[in-house]
């Protein structure tokens, strides 16, 4: 979430604002779609403003799910021989980071309440189908349906990364 901590990183390429204007735009064309990242805390030169730069990052609601990785040196890389962040300070900001992670996920999975999302059965028990619709929802819904089919689910209910329903066979 921090350009200057990017630069740092030696990932020069990689440009945040440019990132954000292209990912807000795809968004307000399709608002169904599903926006992941991957954050790296703790990098040795980060700061509490990189840290805030991340953390704005995520409270901005642009990505549906995050993967937080906590860093770690690898043996001969510049980063290997700076002074590493207290791990103390790493497991508070891993889990400052958590929480937005797992609002941002609720949030994404109930704005699809009340709608039908078509998705791809991976299994079947018990009257109760699974699978995941095409923007990375995970499904759970009743009925019986065989692995492989494309079906529809009307969604009733959410939870993190996750909606539930009433199966419906697609005409």
């Amino acid at each position: 979430g921090s350009q200057r901590l990017l630069k740092d990183m030696n990932r020069p390429k990689y440009h945040l604002d440019g990132l954000l204007e292209k990912l807000t735009a795809l968004r307000k064309k399709r608002t169904d779609i599903c926006f992941g990242t991957d954050i790296i805390v703790g990098y040795p030169t980060e700061t509490d403003y990189d840290f805030e730069d991340t953390v704005k990052l995520l409270q901005s609601g642009i990505f549906a799910y995050t993967h937080i990785f906590r860093f770690s040196p690898r043996p001969k890389t510049p980063a290997s021989k700076l002074k590493q962040l207290p791990s103390k300070l790493l497991a508070e900001r891993v889990e400052i980071l958590h929480k937005i992670d797992r609002e941002n996920r609720i949030n994404f999975a109930r704005k699809f309440v009340g709608k039908k999302l078509d998705f791809i059965v991976e299994k079947q028990s018990n009257n109760i189908v699974s699978g995941h619709t095409g923007n990375y929802l995970k499904v759970r819904a009743e009925g019986s349906a065989e692995r492989g089919e494309i079906a529809l689910v009307e969604i009733d209910s959410s939870g993190e990364m996750l909606v539930g329903g009433i199966y419906r066979k697609l005409p």
